[in-house]
């Protein structure tokens, strides 16, 4: 069963014999829509719970990051296409030649995913949702140390953003 926030009350949907796949799917498309009662719950219960409000203080400010939503986003678009396959493979009257190009197809609809305008796109749409919320913006990783026997300097891996998109594109390659 899952449960999403819609109207400030828990309301219930899906099924019970849902895949862990369409539960993981539903359960971020909920949180992407239901962002600001996250944020505002877990701010309320930061400020007011003596017992769990430090969980829900780091919780808000992880949540509050572009990397955060870049996650959402991208694992949104791979559980989507995963859960597909999913719900396809768990039909009774399984058809095993359909199965074959139904595997094909989800395997060109993740290459889809890694090209350079899609990534693009998501970058976007991710500027675009951080900007909407005030979330913190991308950022260079921190500087690195160089210990004082090897030399003793800070260097930086990356120079700009722009830099970093692109390894932060070559790891999401290699997720899909």
């Amino acid at each position: 069963m899952f449960c999403s926030l819609e109207d400030s009350k828990w309301k219930t949907s899906g099924f019970y014999g849902a895949s862990s796949k369409s539960c993981c799917c539903e359960a971020l498309s909920s949180l992407k829509c239901n962002l600001t009662a996250t944020i505002d719950t877990l701010a309320e219960i930061a400020e007011n719970d003596a017992e769990f409000g430090f969980n829900a203080a780091a919780l808000f400010n992880c949540i509050q990051s572009f990397d955060f939503v870049f996650s959402l986003i991208l694992m949104e678009d791979v559980l989507t296409k995963t859960n597909v396959l999913s719900k396809y493979l768990q039909f009774p009257s399984l058809n095993y030649g359909l199965v074959i190009k139904m595997v094909k197809e989800t395997i060109i609809s993740f290459k889809d995913l890694k090209t350079e305008d899609n990534f693009q796109k998501v970058w976007e749409r991710v500027e675009n949702i951080s900007k909407s919320y005030s979330f913190s913006e991308a950022r260079l990783p921190r500087l690195k140390s160089v210990p004082l026997k090897l030399g003793g300097v800070t260097k930086q891996s990356v120079k700009n953003v722009q830099d970093d998109k692109t390894i932060i594109k070559l790891m999401c390659i290699t997720v899909f």
